[in-house]
């Protein structure tokens, strides 16, 4: 059949119908706008400006199977990507390509691209390397490395290299180039060898301090200054041609001269400013050259000798000594030496004594019995001991600074220290039983410590024990006090009791007055303790360093108040406060954060659930629900949730699932998991993505798990 021209039709907003069963058309019910329907809904949309989907995102151009070839775009032309247009490529004329303001280039995934990250700024972004294969890399600019520079090739630098302020030449690294480790080649850097030595050096100037632990110097020395040195040791011969001063005026050193002889030496000796020669050491004058003070010794030895061996010396021309065999001590305790020993003095001993003139030697027992019959008439007198019974004895102050004071006699003597108006006395009594006597003490009454070592107050006596501060009167053993009360004037001050109370006086002691009226000091580490006579049911003590309110025993302890609270407080701020009927308040730094309330509890601030982050995930995984409420699982391969014994029902929370670099690990569930109709855990498998879990405990072994919010970005 031969094809015609056909006439033209004006549909008129009719719509033109192209298939069997009328929903594919082309129709312009709208003036100057043309409609493509395909399956019964508009698909393309033709105005005299744009060709376009009916709806947004609603078509494709092309398949993965109809590739289009090329596209031409005008001068100019965009290409915008996104609903809102947000990212867009732009035709510059003659020039190239443009992206929009700091958008990514991206390759692979969101950690490598290229975009400009401010005005004249290209950024080269990767997340492990960047790598530039060509034979010449070019670089006009500065070039700014913030990392380490790895070359496996040579580094060539035109003038210089620069290290932070440092400048290195090519002169100066030359002195680099071809050095030998422990040789110095001239013109070189010197560096140590394997055992930190060098040679070949010559002419080392140092301007500042040498440090060495040993100095090996095969050469002459020459040291134009001080050479300050701790120890000495010179093996060789030495010449000095100067002075050699050992210390300072008044600090002087010891000095020791060694001879050939062992045991021979020659010592000055500065503790005593003496110069000393030991074992066979000897002095040797030539003759005529002894200069004693500023008095030449004009003797000749032979002369001298003459006084060595000789037989009699007669007092009056000084020719005999040969019968005086007295040591230089004991010649310099007669020239009245002041050297005083401590050698025990007996009646044996000999004394020497200076009768008008003559000196003599007698006994100690002669003194003693001189000594006996001697009357003391002088003011005092120290350590006077008398052997016999001074029958009556006058002294006007006594001070004994001995321990005890014995009294003997027969069994009816009484020992009587009578005080008067205003007086005081100080007794000490060690075992008055054992002493079988009486004590007896008069101030305003009697005072008798009988035999038995009882101790009782006469009708109207008064006794007052007043120590100063920082002294204590100590009682070893037990108090008792008969019939349990202490009435009357009793007044004990600054006074510490070691020992036990007992009887009626652990109750009465202090209803003298009715009310102590001091403190009650404990040291550290001693307890008050309440309860049990063995160790105390409640125990209140101080360590040194902390306070310890501390309950021992089975039952519970119960702080209990009258008044309208019960406060734990720091120095000047609330801790806890638990109010009568009322509420029980926390706080964090004086600011109450955690109230109860009628109908529970009010939190002031931020209430955390601990979260487990844990960043490797792999087969069986099993969440500690006890320590933890909410979960951040990084899954680095597929995973399977076993069974917990730790939840608790009412706790509730999430579970976040982030996909590590690889991607597509899945997440198996264990029974006591459930899902809504069963459908387990279906996770986004892109790699980095991160998915968000919520749970609920109903039951134990019951934990449901919400719908899956996928793809966080």
């Amino acid at each position: 059949m031969a094809l015609t021209k056909a006439t033209l039709i004006d549909l008129n907003a009719n719509e033109l119908i192209l298939d069997l069963n009328a929903d594919t058309s082309i129709t312009a019910d709208t003036d100057d706008t043309i409609h493509f329907k395909i399956g019964g809904s508009d698909e393309i949309t033709i105005t005299g400006t744009a060709l376009s989907p009916s709806t947004s995102d609603g078509n494709a151009l092309g398949t993965s199977a109809l590739e289009w070839s090329d596209l031409f775009l005008a001068d100019g032309a965009v290409i915008n990507f996104g609903d809102d247009q947000d990212v867009s490529l732009t035709h510059v004329a003659d020039t190239g390509l443009l992206l929009s303001s700091t958008d990514q280039l991206q390759f692979g995934d969101s950690g490598t691209y290229i975009h400009q990250s401010a005005d004249g700024v290209l950024d080269l972004v990767s997340d492990t390397e960047i790598e530039i294969n060509a034979t010449t890399i070019d670089v006009n600019g500065n070039l700014d490395v913030s990392g380490t520079i790895v070359g496996a090739g040579a580094l060539t630098a035109a003038t210089s290299i620069t290290v932070g302020s440092a400048v290195l030449t090519e002169a100066e690294l030359e002195t680099l180039d071809g050095i030998t480790a422990g040789t110095a080649i001239a013109s070189k850097v010197v560096t140590t060898d394997a055992n930190i030595d060098t040679t070949g050096q010559r002419n080392l100037t140092i301007s500042g301090e040498l440090d060495a632990a040993t100095g090996d110097f095969s050469g002459d020395v020459d040291i134009d200054g001080t050479a300050n040195l701790d120890t000495v040791d010179i093996d060789g011969a030495t010449q000095i041609d100067a002075t050699v001063t050992v210390g300072v005026d008044d600090t002087g050193y010891d000095v020791k001269f060694f001879g050939a002889t062992s045991g021979a030496h020659l010592l000055w000796d500065e503790s005593v400013d003496d110069l000393i020669l030991a074992g066979a050491a000897r002095v040797v004058v030539p003759e005529g050259n002894l200069v004693l003070g500023s008095t030449a010794v004009t003797s000749t030895a032979a002369e001298l000798n003459l006084l060595d061996g000789v037989s009699g010396l007669v007092q009056a021309d000084l020719t005999k000594l040969a019968a005086v065999d007295s040591t230089a001590t004991e010649l310099n305790i007669v020239d009245g030496g002041t050297s005083v020993g401590t050698t025990a003095f007996a009646d044996g001993d000999g004394i020497v004594t200076n009768d008008n003139g003559t000196m003599r030697q007698t006994s100690a027992t002669t003194l003693k019995t001189y000594m006996a019959d001697l009357t003391l008439t002088t003011a005092a007198q120290g350590n006077v001991t008398s052997l016999g019974t001074l029958t009556a004895l006058t002294v006007d102050d006594v001070a004994i600074d001995g321990k005890v004071m014995t009294m003997t006699g027969s069994s009816s003597d009484t020992f009587v220290v009578t005080v008067g108006t205003n007086g005081a006395t100080s007794l000490v009594t060690t075992d008055a039983a054992a002493a079988a006597a009486n004590l007896q003490i008069t101030a305003d009454g009697t005072v008798d410590i009988d035999s038995a070592g009882v101790l009782t107050l006469d009708s109207g006596a008064a006794i007052n024990i007043e120590p100063a501060a920082g002294s204590a009167i100590l009682l070893d053993g037990t108090i008792s006090i008969d019939a349990g009360v202490v009435t009357g004037a009793t007044s004990i001050t600054s006074t510490a009791f070691v020992g036990a109370l007992t009887g009626a006086a652990s109750s009465n002691l202090l209803k003298s007055g009715g009310t102590m009226t001091g403190d009650l000091i404990l040291g550290d580490n001693i307890r008050l303790e309440i309860g049990s006579a063995t160790d105390g049911d409640l125990a209140i003590y101080h360590d040194g360093n902390n306070s310890y309110l501390d309950e021992r025993a089975t039952g519970d302890l119960i702080l209990k108040t009258s008044g309208a609270a019960i406060k734990l407080l720091g120095a000047t701020e609330n801790m806890v406060v638990a109010t009568k009927d009322g509420a029980v308040d926390l706080y964090h730094n004086n600011a109450k954060k955690i109230e109860t309330t009628a109908t529970g509890v009010q939190v002031t601030g931020t209430a955390l659930a601990t979260t487990d982050t844990d960043t490797s995930n792999t087969g069986n995984v099993t969440l500690d629900f006890a320590a933890n409420q909410n979960f951040v699982l990084t899954l680095t391969g597929n995973t399977t949730l076993v069974n917990p014994s730790t939840e608790q029902v009412g706790q509730s929370g999430f579970i976040a699932f982030i996909q590590d670099g690889t991607g597509s690990r899945t997440v198996s569930l264990g029974t006591d998991y459930e899902t809504a109709a069963s459908a387990g855990l279906t996770l986004t498998s892109t790699a980095s993505a991160t998915d968000l879990v919520p749970y609920l405990v109903v039951a134990s072994g019951r934990i449901l798990l919400g719908t899956p919010q996928l793809a966080f970005g």
